[in-house]
């Protein structure tokens, strides 16, 4: 066997008569440790931490998904429950177990955490340990590796972490890698950050800039363009003034020299000068270029279109049309919709482990991760509709009005006068009629009498 088929054979690479047209060749190196991503995550969060504007467009994402909280529900016919230690006989259901569960591990600022990281960088890692799981920094991981030839690489990986993590291993079953969708061959989710650091291919051997290195070199030319073209040279002209000499050593500078020194150290307050000659003050201030304008402004909306959080560009001049501003948000609303799944995907698997762990049945219990507040909306429509129709009674009804709803009642009915008896329109008819009869039955029985 030759050196090249050697080396082919050694690097994974088929022979060219073993490929077939149409087909995707993956290198046994990449089958291995997968395809991995073109920047770092230790340069990811570098950017993170040094642009406001990426962290803030991050941040409000991420708070859009757990500002609100969450809550957990279960199956409620599984009403199973066990003592909650052997010196302890106060029963607890699967409910209380997770509940104090979240509590121990902070689950509200863990879940604030793993939306920023899935946000921005695309992944989110954690260490599982006997009462819950702890953060494994972003900046940690190098790759992962795949745990055999047979199994593919995205469906079971360990992970590698970085020489300054001391090049460790952690194995598949001892982390929780929450991740948005993976493409290619990688286990390895894809966030904002990578999309704007990304280098494209050159283009007939010209460097392509990422997105963000264009951000960089447009402020860095800002600053620059700010200090050329703000203040300009000043030319001070003086008609006959001698030349002089310039200060050489111990020499002092005379005539047009030393009036240069003393201009050039002459404070910004400005200073009287006295001179015998005609004196003239010309400033030489560049014209600033307009071609730009429309350039720079395209790089902005792809940045900020990279950033996917339509709340950035609503705050502009030239931000959305209210159709437009509904359509975004609508759209953004779904892709926060598609993190919120996979953390509850990973979330609920946890707490049925946690659950069978402690003797109960993680599968029937169903313990479920519900993002926003168990609070329930009252309308007094509903209400007294529930009160007409008897699903509640007036007593119910007043607590929810007093507590939920806020009305400046009392907590008990008050007491009311009962109102007069009515009569009923057919009685009172009838007593009409009866009063009529009686009338003329008086008058004939008078008549009667004066006749006799």
């Amino acid at each position: 066997m030759g050196l090249l088929s050697r080396l082919r054979e050694s690097f994974g690479i088929p022979k060219p008569s073993e490929i077939k047209e149409g087909a995707l060749v993956i290198s046994s190196t990449a089958q291995a440790i997968g395809i991995r991503t073109s920047t770092s995550f230790a340069n990811q969060l570098k950017v993170f931490n040094e642009d406001p504007v990426i962290k803030e467009s991050i941040l409000q994402s991420a708070y859009q998904i757990v500002s609100t909280g969450f809550f957990t529900t279960y199956n409620e016919k599984y009403t199973f429950d066990l003592p909650r230690s052997a010196t302890d006989p106060t029963r607890r259901t699967a409910k209380d177990v997770i509940d104090e569960w979240c509590k121990q591990n902070n689950l509200d600022q863990k879940l604030s955490q793993i939306a920023i990281e899935m946000i921005a960088f695309g992944n989110s890692f954690w260490n599982i340990t006997a009462n819950g799981f702890t953060n494994i920094p972003i900046e940690s991981i190098d790759h992962a590796v795949a745990v055999e030839k047979s199994t593919p690489i995205r469906e079971k990986y360990k992970l590698q972490l970085t020489m300054a993590y001391e090049n460790k291993v952690l194995p598949y079953d001892e982390f929780l890698h929450f991740h948005t969708e993976a493409i290619g061959n990688s286990p390895m989710g894809a966030g904002i950050i990578l999309g704007l650091i990304a280098t494209p291919e050159p283009v007939d051997n010209v460097e392509i800039p990422s997105l963000y290195e264009i951000r960089k070199s447009t402020r860095a030319s800002m600053k620059e363009g700010f200090k050329k073209f703000s203040f300009g040279n000043e030319l001070w002209i003086f008609e006959g003034y001698p030349t002089g000499t310039p200060k050489s050593g111990d020499t002092v500078a005379t005539g047009i020299y030393a009036l240069g020194d003393s201009l050039r150290d002459m404070p910004s307050t400005g200073k009287r000068i006295a001179t015998n000659v005609r004196g003239d003050v010309v400033l030489a201030l560049p014209q600033r270029t307009q071609s730009y304008d429309k350039w720079i402004e395209q790089i902005d909306n792809e940045f900020l279109m990279a950033l996917g959080n339509p709340s950035l560009k609503l705050g502009l001049e030239q931000g959305f049309t209210k159709a437009t501003a509904e359509a975004a948000k609508d759209l953004y609303e779904m892709k926060l919709a598609a993190i919120k799944r996979v953390i509850k995907r990973l979330i609920e698997g946890v707490w049925a482990k946690v659950l069978d762990n402690s003797g109960f049945d993680g599968k029937q219990a169903d313990m479920r991760l519900n993002f926003g507040t168990q609070e329930v909306e009252y309308t007094t429509p509903d209400l007294f509709a529930a009160v007409d129709k008897r699903i509640i009674s007036t007593d119910e009804a007043r607590h929810i009005l007093l507590k939920n709803m806020k009305w400046d009642i009392s907590e008990t009915a008050p007491t009311l006068p009962t109102p007069p008896a009515q009569v009923a329109p057919d009685t009172k008819a009838t007593l009409d009629n009866l009063a009529v009869e009686t009338a003329k039955l008086k008058k004939d029985v008078y008549e009667r009498l004066l006749k006799s």
